[in-house]
């Protein structure tokens, strides 16, 4: 009983190889879950320590790597992503004069927001691109009607300024990842 007890996941991984993405998506797990969020990259020596007693997450486009290098009986959830509209609908539409910054440390970030808000209406002149792995990424950002940023990002923000938090994980996949805990926990 003992052995099957310790086979029995104890975490979620998050497994991607872009590190600025796990840092996102692992923050805002880890304000969601009860289980312990790790995070490592994609390659099979990294994965190695947690095939034991971990549930692995990815993106969908990530799948299929990852099951490569995972045992067939390992686990493996695939995280939706959020509608942008589920964010954006109380703001739309937007004014094509607005000035907007969206600040992120994930380049993937940056380019879907500036494709939707371009997208949206608004004049890619307006738009502030900011990525917070670079120095001086703050500078002019107080001018600003607006800054759009992931949960990490946020933390970075001060409060004085106006901010939409855009979280990467959607309601659903959350509520499926709570569903395996309490599976494993009761």
């Amino acid at each position: 009983v003992n052995y099957w007890l310790a086979m029995r996941p104890r975490r979620f991984l998050f497994v991607h190889p872009e590190p600025e993405l796990r840092a996102i998506i692992v923050h805002e797990l880890r304000s969601a879950m009860s289980w312990t969020i790790e995070d490592c990259g994609t390659h099979r020596t990294s994965i190695a320590p947690y095939l034991a007693d971990s549930v692995f997450i990815t993106v969908p486009s990530k799948q299929r790597t990852l099951r490569a290098v995972l045992p067939s009986d390992a686990e493996l959830i695939a995280l939706e992503a959020r509608p942008v509209d589920q964010v954006l609908r109380g703001y739309l539409p937007i004014s094509a004069k607005l000035l907007i910054a969206v600040a992120s440390g994930w380049r993937g970030f940056l380019e879907i927001a500036r494709t939707v808000l371009t997208a949206a209406g608004c004049d890619a002149e307006f738009l502030l691109l900011r990525d917070t792995n670079a120095n001086g990424w703050d500078r002019g950002l107080e001018t600003a009607s607006v800054v759009i940023c992931d949960a990490v990002t946020a933390q970075l923000i001060p409060n004085r300024w106006r901010t939409i938090v855009f979280p990467l994980v959607s309601d659903a996949s959350i509520a499926r990842l709570k569903s395996f805990e309490r599976f494993y926990c009761d």
